[in-house]
């Protein structure tokens, strides 16, 4: 039996069980003795814990549920910042003794499954239980109407549907229910899966009759310091996402659909370039550059990888098996074993980036493989953009003179606002519809907020286009002239040049 297997298959809890025997670890805020047990304890004195008022999951995730499950609250950090994926918490949260001290528990996996039998041993008591499983049920629920009936949801892979649960929150009101929602950096949105509200914004009024209404264009809510007043007209479920972080896994989920013959081995290295450290800053484009250019490498259990001394030509990505790292600190002491790395961790850079020998000596502990990516290909895509970007007001002198403007987002957000003038062809499709364009013409391609446009663009130069640039920042950041059904209904504002 594995791993995840054994969690799984934890004795439930029982009512008449005494209480230290339920649960005999720490919560966060008695590990941490910060005083500010969710539920209200010394709330006047320490503060609200941001775990506390969580609303995703009927709100499960808060109240006093939250402290031994800190490491799943997937919307706030202990210093009340917030955060949307479980890869910010572990980032940010890294540091933490108490949280190492969770992933301890699960040998390093921080998956669902293990939160739902984490959480069946250590809740108090079995109704409790039930109400998990209910709630994850309900959960997968709204997620599956989500992907199937909501825009941009309906466009996402098969791949990519279970990180919609980082993404959004469900909210729960109950007829005559009021809630205030603020979107701090003015990317909120909101979708209604269930009932109708009233929404009051600026002291105007919005009736949502039903979820038709957000289906297709979801409704932004007001940047901070300005509150969205959701008023339930009947029991209602609404869901509200960050649209630049869904933004992000549309443009990462096109990019990965360019790629010919995906198969799943490949689908699982382009996810850890991806992931690594160096690609994670770079555009999406780079990925794929990326993918294209590395070599797999097989290894043997005792084999380096590097050693310490050598030139640095090579940067590295571990795609199976597990290896050891070596570094000398002390020369009359000889060589230190520092740390162990396992698959999707990256090693090279260093040497590569500094232009000095290597540091280290990396050893495979067990039969495995890399990915490979050579020094000049390295630095090409680190140091050397490959696609041109161009702010708006130079983008606006470009089409004075000539140059023509493609929009590669879905026909949905096509129709919603535009730059007059622009043809549509979707990221997806480009591959297939290339044709339909001319390299004898220049382009400004653009989309939501750059992403998309620069794979488009590198697209159109592996066809033989030489004139093209990515619009910078996207149509978000045009403050020129638009049109389309955000404009005719007074929805956004058209700045006219």
């Amino acid at each position: 039996m594995n791993k995840e297997s054994e969690l799984l298959e934890q004795p439930s809890i029982s009512k008449d069980e005494p209480e230290t025997e339920k649960r005999q670890k720490p919560n966060c805020w008695e590990f941490k003795k910060c005083g500010r047990e969710p539920g209200g304890q010394n709330i006047h004195e320490y503060g609200v814990c941001p775990a506390s008022i969580y609303t995703a999951a009927d709100g499960f995730l808060g109240g006093k549920n939250a402290g031994r499950a800190c490491a799943f609250v997937t919307g706030t950090f202990c210093d009340n910042r917030l955060q949307g994926t479980y890869t910010e918490k572990e980032k940010n949260c890294s540091g933490c003794e108490f949280y190492g001290m969770l992933k301890d528990e699960f040998s390093g996996r921080m998956s669902i499954a293990s939160f739902d039998s984490y959480i069946g041993k250590n809740l108090r008591d079995r109704q409790q239980i039930n109400a998990v499983k209910l709630t994850s049920t309900k959960i997968n629920n709204l997620i599956a109407n989500l992907c199937m009936n909501y825009f941009p949801f309906n466009k996402l892979s098969e791949n990519r549907v279970m990180e919609v649960i980082n993404l959004v929150r469900f909210l729960e009101l109950r007829k005559g229910e009021i809630f205030q929602a603020r979107s701090d950096k003015g990317h909120n949105c909101l979708y209604l899966l269930r009932g109708s509200l009233e929404v009051i914004q600026s002291g105007a009024i919005r009736s949502l009759i039903g979820p038709a209404d957000t289906r297709i264009r979801p409704m932004l809510l007001s940047s901070a310091p300005g509150t969205s007043t959701l008023v339930a007209n009947d029991f209602s479920i609404v869901c509200i996402a960050d649209r630049e972080t869904l933004d992000d896994i549309i443009s990462w989920d096109d990019t990965f659909n360019t790629i010919e013959d995906v198969t799943t081995e490949i689908f699982e290295r382009i996810g850890l370039i991806r992931n690594s450290l160096i690609f994670r800053r770079l555009p999406y484009y780079c990925i794929e550059s990326a993918f294209r250019r590395m070599r797999l490498r097989k290894l043997k259990k005792g084999e380096n990888v590097i050693s310490i001394g050598e030139p640095g030509n090579a940067y590295y990505i571990i795609t199976e098996g597990r290896a050891e790292v070596f570094q000398i600190e002390n020369p009359s002491e000889g060589e230190r074993k520092v740390v162990e790395l396992s698959v999707g961790d990256a090693f090279g850079e260093e040497a590569l980036i500094s232009g000095r020998t290597r540091s280290e000596r990396v050893c495979m502990l067990e039969d495995g493989s890399v990915l490979v990516l050579n020094k000049d290909d390295f630095h090409e895509l680190i140091k050397k953009p490959l696609v041109t970007s161009v702010n708006a007001r130079v983008a606006m002198s470009m089409l004075e003179s000539g140059y023509r403007l493609l929009d590669v987002r879905y026909l949905e957000e096509y129709e919603e606002v535009r730059i007059p003038g622009a043809i549509l062809i979707p990221l997806i499709e480009l591959r297939a519809r290339v044709h339909e364009l001319s390299p004898g013409f220049k382009y400004i391609i653009y989309c939501r907020s750059a992403n998309r446009s620069k794979v488009a663009a590198m697209i159109l130069k592996q066809n033989n286009f030489e004139e093209v640039v990515d619009l910078e920042g996207g149509i978000i950041k045009w403050p020129y002239e638009k049109e389309g059904l955000m404009v005719s209904n007074n929805i956004l504002k058209n700045d006219k040049p």
